[in-house]
């Protein structure tokens, strides 16, 4: 997936921005810039929400918060993204467009998917399946975890110095790794099972050897 242009509209501190790509699309890095506050995380933001109706930083209830607080009642708020995938035989221009209107007190999601500029039918349920399955082939979960990475979370991970912290930070982006710790918990049981055996192991050998002396000292006495 090559991003080609982000165009956001009425959307978080955006009012009408176009970020045109494809001169970059070349460069194995984009550094994104600027001062705290000036938008950097909003693109972010506007590039998850268009492919799935989501952003990072606000609860599902809370989606309609990326809506600029100044835009009119009749203007739309909405997220564009224009981006390249190649499969084997050529290269497919994708757009996705999610689109938020207000109706009074109802908010009004729709979205809208061309494939090299012809638009593709189909509800707005039915289009959020084809980008996770068809497009992209990852849902939310799995594009926010090692695509688009939590603010701040990463840069936690890169500066911790304590081991503990690091794992701790690593499950939370992918909480997957949590099995290795029951695997671990598990492997550390048996092993300590195994020891408390080998320890009664020895001493039933020692309680052998004890009454292997005391029977033969028996048999001497009897002896006499």
């Amino acid at each position: 997936m090559k991003l080609k242009e982000i165009r956001l509209k009425n959307f978080g501190s955006y009012k009408d921005c176009t970020l045109d790509l494809r001169n970059l699309m070349d460069s194995p890095i984009i550094l994104v810039i600027g001062d705290t506050g000036s938008g950097k995380s909003t693109l972010l933001d506007g590039i998850v929400f268009a492919l799935y109706q989501k952003v990072l930083r606000y609860q599902s209830r809370e989606i309609s918060s990326v809506r600029r607080l100044d835009a009119l009642e009749d203007e739309e708020t909405f997220s564009e993204i224009v981006f390249e995938i190649s499969d084997s035989s050529r290269n497919i221009t994708y757009s996705v467009k999610r689109i938020l209107k207000v109706i009074g007190r109802n908010n009004e999601y729709s979205v809208e998917i061309k494939e090299d500029g012809k638009e593709k039918g189909g509800g707005r349920r039915e289009l959020s399946d084809q980008i996770s399955e068809n497009l992209l082939k990852c849902d939310y979960e799995l594009f926010t975890r090692s695509i688009v990475l939590p603010q701040g979370q990463f840069s936690a991970f890169l500066k911790s110095d304590d081991p503990r912290q690091r794992r701790e930070i690593l499950e939370e982006i992918f909480p997957e790794l949590r099995i290795y710790r029951r695997i671990k918990a598990k492997i550390s049981e048996r092993l300590n099972k195994c020891s408390n055996y080998s320890e009664d192991e020895n001493k039933i050998k020692e309680l052998e050897e004890e009454l292997s002396s005391l029977l033969g000292e028996i048999k001497e006495n009897v002896k006499i």
